[in-house]
């Protein structure tokens, strides 16, 4: 019983998941900081909505001309939901490059774009909270609002929206509704390299359990300092959907060999011992 005990947690263990959210209720938002759109230079209701739909988180934007339709500027929507970082501390290591173990970063997503190449995104760490600000750096994930159906990994230099690089594309990834994504990314400390993961068809898939591979890279620009910085959104004109998000660090091969070796010689004492 001992022995059947303890494989159950190691499982646990071995998973590493810090959080998740299913979107089970709206009650599940608390979570989050919502961050919108923002236009100095304009007054302008609000252009997004973020609500909890069917078990799946869902993001509306629009679009708004306050100069009259078809006149610029064309003024559109986003709401990005950044995670308590409560919940993530002191399992996950702010600095990438400290973390014990695969980082991993896992979700459902699927875009309805409504006029204007509407898109999302996934932040997987960032220097503040402020994300659009140009004194943010680190890294997000992008798809949907891009050429096509492509989608990326970016490093972003001056916010979310400056200058940075996509040093991961994948150039057939995540197309429209009815279409559905479920992906996952990993960033391995030891080598500071990331790769992308992603299966797409009729119907989400548990995104933890995808093994496509779409491409691996390695970038280390930030991967030093902190970004502690984690969430997600969408924006443009149009729906957006997110479901089954997670993150994770899964425990190296040498410390789970040293726990697996500790419970055997506890088992075997323990057995000898009765003897």
């Amino acid at each position: 019983m001992f022995l059947f005990s303890w494989l159950t947690l190691y499982g646990e263990a071995k998973a590493g998941i810090i959080y998740s959210n299913d979107f089970a209720s709206p009650a599940r938002l608390n979570d989050f900081t919502v961050i919108g759109e923002s236009f100095p230079n304009f007054n302008v209701p609000p252009l997004h909505q973020v609500s909890v739909e069917n078990g799946q988180l869902r993001i509306d934007s629009q679009l708004f001309n306050p100069n009259g339709p078809g006149n610029p500027p064309f003024l559109t929507g986003s709401a990005r939901l950044l995670v308590d970082p409560s919940l993530l501390a002191p399992s996950l290591n702010p600095v990438l490059s400290n973390n014990g173990g695969t980082v991993t970063w896992a979700f459902n997503v699927a875009n309805s774009d409504g006029a204007l190449n509407n898109g999302f995104e996934f932040i997987l760490g960032a220097t503040s909270v402020d994300v659009t600000n140009i004194s943010t750096h680190g890294y997000v994930f992008s798809g949907g609002g891009r050429v096509g159906t492509s989608m990326a990994i970016r490093r972003f230099d001056f916010g979310t929206g400056g200058g940075g690089q996509d040093f991961l594309e994948v150039a057939n990834g995540l197309g429209l509704l009815p279409q559905r994504g479920s992906i996952r990314i990993t960033f391995e400390p030891s080598s500071a390299r990331w790769s992308l993961f992603g299966q797409f068809g009729s119907a989400f898939v548990e995104p933890l359990s995808v093994t496509n591979l779409l491409g691996t890279a390695v970038d280390s620009r930030y991967v030093s300092v902190a970004t502690p910085v984690v969430g997600f959104g969408g924006g443009g004109t149009g729906t957006d959907f997110f479901d089954n998000v997670s993150i994770s660090v899964i425990p190296e091969p040498g410390g789970m060999l040293w726990a697996i070796g500790l419970c055997g010689v506890f088992v075997f004492r323990r057995f000898r011992n009765r003897l």
